[in-house]
This record gives C-alpha cells, sequence and structure tokens, in this order.
C-alpha cells in the first residue's frame, strides 16, 4: 500500500512540476526522469526499489520455476523463453568463466551440435544471444542496478 501512496506522491510532485517551473528546467527534469527511470510522458511513474548488493552475493538460478535468486530476492522470468534458456545454459558454468555465444544459441533454438556441426556465425544467429542478454541484464539492472553477464566478442561472462 506504501508504494501506491509514494507513486501517487511522486506523479503529483510531476504534475504540480509541470505547472510551476519555467521550460528550460522542465526539459532538464523530465530528461533526467526519462533517462533515469524511463518515464514517459503521458504514463504513471513507477519507481521500484533497487536493492544493493554485497560484493561476495552470489546468483543462483531455479531452471523449473525460471527465477533468479541472489539471497532472499528474486528476479522472475518468462517460462521456456529466450532468456529462461539463457540462464538455463550460463549457470552450468561458473562465475567468470567464458562461454561462446554458440552454446547458448544452441540452448535457446535446439541446435544440435553432435547432427548439424557449429551453428554459421551469421549476424541474425549470434544477434538472438546478443539480445537476449541484454534482456535479462535489463531485469537485473532494474532490481540491483548491475548487470549479470557480460558480452565481450562473442563470449558471455557471468558475473556473480
Amino acid at each position: 500500500m506504501k508504494m501506491k501512496n509514494e507513486n501517487l506522491n511522486l506523479q503529483e510532485k510531476i504534475d504540480k512540476l509541470k505547472k510551476d517551473t519555467p521550460k528550460m528546467v522542465k526539459r532538464f527534469f523530465f530528461k533526467e526522469l526519462r533517462t533515469r527511470y524511463g518515464y514517459k510522458p503521458g504514463t504513471t511513474l513507477v519507481v521500484k526499489d533497487r536493492v544493493k548488493l554485497s560484493k561476495n552475493a552470489k546468483a543462483s538460478f531455479d531452471d523449473e520455476q525460471a527465477k533468479i535468486s541472489v539471497g532472499k530476492y528474486e528476479i522472475e522470468l518468462p517460462p521456456t523463453k529466450n532468456e529462461h534458456f539463457l540462464c538455463k545454459a550460463m549457470f552450468l558454468y561458473g562465475v567468470g568463466e567464458a562461454v561462446d555465444w554458440s552454446i547458448v544459441y544452441e540452448h535457446i533454438t535446439g541446435y544440435y551440435r553432435d547432427l548439424f556441426g557449429k551453428p554459421l556465425p551469421s549476424r541474425q544467429n549470434w544477434r538472438i544471444v546478443y539480445d537476449t542478454t541484454g534482456a535479462v541484464n535489463k531485469r537485473f539492472q532494474e532490481r540491483f542496478g548491475e548487470d549479470l553477464f557480460v558480452w565481450q566478442e562473442k563470449t558471455i561472462k557471468r558475473l556473480r
């Protein structure tokens, strides 16, 4: 209940600011809202509570419930979608271990290396893995303010 009141208060403050402030200040303020919180005019702004993680906090993945857990906090993923399969593949490997995009691609698409060989490194193929990594990082950043994966030269590393 407290969250709704905070959102209402914030929305009232935004409305009041729209009326009372000069144009230059409005531009700066709304640009800041857009970049920091993803605010779009005409929508209600919902600010999620971010959690500060300790340096030694470890992430784990529950395949059956499609959840990433860090301590007592959880992030739900859409089951049987690309984000779920990316995490399923990445949590088979250790933290900081580089995993080639083609291994994750096999988990996402069901492509079998034993039958077909390594998938072609076309932009269309590796871009699926790249975009999915970005989607999971976006979910993780909304909650914790940091990335879970790093994409580097067509390999992915898990940071937690």
